[in-house]
């Protein structure tokens, strides 16, 4: 989906990820000019500076929420090459709890992901904008 149909929460959402990219894996080309054109979209939005007291809370815990969850993934990430029948038999008990453990962590930090950005799309009136999908039942 084209950025200027994105919602202002969905932006949020995906500047904050981005950033974690380049903090995380290094300021290469693709996520300074991701970062760049997600400032850029959210500069041409400002209605929500003028709400920013009633979503900064919402903003700070989107990206407490987006971090853990970046570190949640990768430990799953990790065990990705990973034969399951023959490497996990292997294992350490230990390990397979951490992986069992961040996988059911980042389906519930989504989760909380999903219902922060709907939050701030809804305080800004942008509700029906949002495109997420169910990830949570």
């Amino acid at each position: 989906m084209s950025i200027d149909y994105k919602s202002t929460g969905t932006l949020f959402n995906e500047l904050i990820t981005t950033r974690l990219k380049i903090k995380n894996i290094g300021p290469k080309e693709p996520f300074i000019k991701r970062e760049e054109d997600l400032i850029e979209a959210l500069g041409k939005r400002r209605p929500w500076l003028e709400r920013l007291d009633k979503i900064i809370d919402d903003l700070n815990e989107l990206s407490r929420v987006l971090d853990k969850l970046w570190w949640e993934q990768e430990v799953l990430y990790q065990m990705i090459d990973y034969d399951f029948e023959e490497d996990l038999r292997d294992q350490d008990e230990r390990d397979l709890f951490d992986m069992a453990w961040a996988g059911v962590n980042s389906i519930k930090l989504n989760k909380q992901r999903s219902d922060l950005t709907r939050r701030i799309d809804t305080i800004l009136g942008e509700e029906s904008s949002t495109v997420l999908e169910k990830s949570w039942k």
